[in-house]
């Protein structure tokens, strides 16, 4: 019993220790606040989901799925990475406002599968310009907010079919993008597009190091609906003050 008492409180002695020499080691690095003009790197991975209608004209002539009419959604992923410069005047009783352009690319990579049937895998390479607002309360290093972002996309498309669904030839649905995803024809091809984009997001900021929580929809999405939501990480080089 006595030993079990010593051991314990060597290992609390030792915590202690270990907790001390870290808070002390930490308050050694100067804390910083955004601040001024500055430059940012950073990347993102997360959850991309599409949507498109389906018409009883397309329900009937689909073959390889028993696709009802109404709507679909498929599931995917996306990633990307992106160079940036960064403004954030002074600090006000309001918080720090700032404003972002971003420069990226990127993919989304969607999985096919219709009413639970594998019609292959979409790769999109993605190119995008983002301009944000950010809105940050908090200091000492550490602050958090949101932020609100504008942009345009330009995507390339590229199927990998496993000829499990067509639809049949000579069907002119509305969704032509759609028809090229699925259609047994190898001549037909999915172009590129340009869509704006709109965001919106929830940050915290540590240390010049700024950790987000995305959501970004796709305006004229090729197949009717196109939206990501994504885990970004930025660092900020310069633009900053230290806080003591």
């Amino acid at each position: 019993m006595i030993k079990k008492i010593s051991f314990i409180k060597n290992v609390s002695l030792a915590s202690a220790l270990i907790i001390s020499f870290s808070t002390l080691g930490y308050a050694k690095v100067p804390l910083r606040d955004l601040h001024g003009f500055g430059y940012l790197a950073g990347t993102g991975a997360g959850l991309s989901i599409d949507a498109f209608k389906v018409t009883q004209n397309l329900s009937s002539n689909i073959v390889g799925t028993s696709l009802q009419p109404g709507t679909e959604n498929i599931l995917g992923g996306n990633f990307s990475a992106k160079l940036g410069v960064a403004y954030f005047p002074k600090q006000t009783k309001l918080g720090t406002f700032g404003l972002e352009g971003v420069l990226g690319i990127g993919a989304r990579i969607m999985d096919y599968t219709i009413s639970k049937v594998d019609a292959g895998t979409l790769l999109s390479p993605k190119y995008f310009l983002d301009i944000k607002a950010l809105h940050l309360f908090g200091n000492d290093g550490v602050q958090f907010g949101y932020m609100l972002g504008v942009g345009l996309a330009y995507s390339n498309y590229f199927m990998f079919k496993t000829k499990n669904v067509n639809i049949k030839n000579g069907i002119k649905d509305y969704n032509p993008a759609l028809n090229a995803l699925l259609s047994p024809k190898n001549s037909d091809t999915l172009k590129g597009s340009l869509s704006p984009t709109i965001s919106i997001g929830l940050l915290t900021v540590i240390n010049r190091t700024m950790l987000s929580l995305e959501y970004k929809e796709y305006f004229n999405s090729y197949v009717g609906f196109s939206s990501d939501i994504t885990l970004n990480y930025a660092y900020y080089f310069g633009g900053y003050k230290k806080t003591y």
